[in-house]
């Protein structure tokens, strides 16, 4: 995560950290090693990550939090700060969101402030002596224009992606002291996901009944055996719909597919989006990063 999120800050100036699901907007704490205090924007900081914390801004960030997308969700605070989440799978698991925004659309005015202020006061009971260094923080803000902040919440996708291939990766070293019969069940499946694999040759596979490979497989790996062939059958579709050429008709039946649809509705299970959704995202251009 730690390049990750260098290579995003020193691009970006936003600030990047991972929050855990069951932890709505709280985030971890200015200064701490996953969100370094100067990336933070001060206003957000100021407000946010205090003892006290602002209701109105935690209410966003719960907001966000309780309704997080397939791919991307993105909204704005009550002061007109973009926020972003953007998940971390593992198969249909969701591990973590990434997090970064606090910027605005356009650039605000002294006016925009007065909105705010009011804001505070009712909510948080704010003081004027509190406000103008808030006011300061407000309009020193960085702006990222809609074009640009949404090319790089692509760039943000395809770190998630990249992390949640590193993650089913680990997953598969931890289960390097699994019993001999499901590692080779798991070999074979790698092998041959392209066709149908049956139940008996499976079990002939790993050199043990069907009855005895059903129980062990799923007390080591948590899943299923059709639950792992499927996994698998994903990674390897997400493979070849990198290429603009192949046809998803095509990618369905070279990963072991029968048909079209059984292939759309895994791959909407696994991946939590369509494979046409899934291609047109990770084969869009990242625009607005020059601009």
């Amino acid at each position: 995560m730690g390049g990750y999120r260098t290579a995003f800050e020193q691009a970006t100036g936003m600030p990047l950290w991972m929050e855990a699901p069951g932890e709505p907007g709280a985030g971890p704490p200015a200064g701490s090693p996953d969100c370094p205090s100067d990336k933070i924007n001060p206003f957000c900081k100021k407000i946010f990550w205090t003892e006290a914390p602002c209701q109105a801004c935690v209410d966003a960030h719960s907001l966000l939090a309780a309704a997080p997308g397939e791919k991307a969700s993105t909204i704005e605070c009550f002061a007109g700060l973009q926020v972003t989440a953007v998940p971390v799978w593992l198969g249909p698991r969701v591990l973590g969101y990434l997090r970064t925004g606090q910027v605005f659309s356009t650039t605000q005015q002294p006016e925009d402030f007065a909105k705010v202020a009011a804001a505070l006061r009712k909510e948080d009971g704010f003081r004027e002596a509190d406000l103008e260094p808030l006011r300061e923080l407000f309009l020193a803000a960085p702006t990222v224009g809609t074009d640009r902040y949404a090319g790089l919440v692509q760039l943000l996708v395809f770190f998630a992606e990249q992390l949640s291939a590193l993650a089913e990766r680990l997953l598969r070293a931890c289960h390097a002291d699994q019993p001999e019969a499901v590692k080779k069940a798991c070999a074979h499946m790698r092998r041959h996901f392209d066709r149908e694999i049956t139940l008996d040759e499976l079990s002939r596979a790993a050199g043990v009944s069907a009855h005895h490979l059903c129980a062990v497989f799923k007390e080591a790996t948590g899943v299923t055996m059709i639950e792992y062939l499927n996994r698998e059958r994903i990674l390897q579709a997400k493979k070849r719909l990198l290429s603009r050429y192949a046809r998803i008709s095509e990618v369905a039946l070279d990963v072991g597919f029968g048909s079209l649809s059984q292939f759309n509705r895994c791959f909407a299970k696994y991946a939590g989006e369509s494979p046409t959704e899934y291609r047109r995202r990770v084969l869009h251009p990242i625009r607005g990063l020059a601009a």
